[in-house]
């Protein structure tokens, strides 16, 4: 009985030493897993990489077609006014070159009539 005793004092001693031992030896080193968890790890973080890399990729290529898409559009717009500018440019140098009305006759009279001589700030 003692026998017993002191054996599962024995194994309690070592679980518990085990469970203090630096990193490198413990349980899995013991058990002989610790290369194939490496080996997975190793696997996993090469799987990762590669997914990651192609999710960058994706997103690059859509930015840039983005991008040209804005282009595109940025080019049209700024043709677009352009144009517009140079019509109303245009429009104002008619505007400006057509001659000035010459008003007479009863209207032109009236006009005179209704000025009060001096400054007017009624406007």
């Amino acid at each position: 009985m003692w026998r017993a005793a002191a054996n599962d004092g024995a194994r309690t001693d070592l679980h518990d030493n085990l469970l203090f031992l630096p990193n490198a030896w413990r349980a899995d080193r013991l058990t002989g897993t610790h290369s194939v968890t490496i080996k997975r790890n190793e696997r996993e973080a090469l799987i990762c990489l590669h997914r990651d890399q192609e999710q960058r990729d994706r997103l690059i290529l859509a930015q840039m077609t983005e991008r040209k898409d804005l282009q595109t559009r940025a080019r049209t717009i700024r043709d677009r006014h352009k144009i517009e500018r140079q019509h109303l440019a245009k429009t104002i140098a008619t505007y400006l070159k057509r001659p000035k009305p010459n008003i007479s006759g009863p209207d032109q009279a009236l006009r005179r009539r209704n000025r009060s001589p001096g400054l007017n700030f009624d406007r």
